[in-house]
């Protein structure tokens, strides 16, 4: 059975390890700047703080790496900033709390 071209273009497409690690970053930046800390017995509450706030300031169109890894992933700096900024909204208005905010995360970039 021969693919259709739309079936090889599908999978030309899946197949992005920059896309797939600058995904990856802007996920682990998001996480971290809501205090989903992979294993917080390795920080206290002071590095926790910071490692938040550093987390939270890489969402900022002006830096040149947060640029780089936006267009990497295939997205615009200003839209992911929107997604980051809404995603704390409605996390810390409570609305995300039967989700696993990782997948609300992955589904978001997806759409990139």
């Amino acid at each position: 059975m021969n693919p259709t071209m739309n079936h090889e273009l599908e999978q030309r497409k899946e197949v992005n390890p920059l896309k797939d690690l600058a995904k990856a970053v802007i996920t682990r930046a998001c996480l971290d700047s809501l205090g989903h800390i992979t294993n917080s017995s390795y920080c206290g509450l002071t590095e926790k703080s910071i490692l938040m706030d550093t987390a939270k300031r890489f969402f900022d169109p002006n830096i040149k790496s947060f640029r780089l890894w936006c267009d990497l992933a295939g997205g615009e700096p200003e839209y992911i900033k929107d997604l980051h900024n809404d995603l704390t909204y409605h996390y810390n208005c409570g609305r995300l709390k039967n989700f696993n905010t990782r997948v609300v995360i992955e589904t978001l970039l997806k759409k990139l």
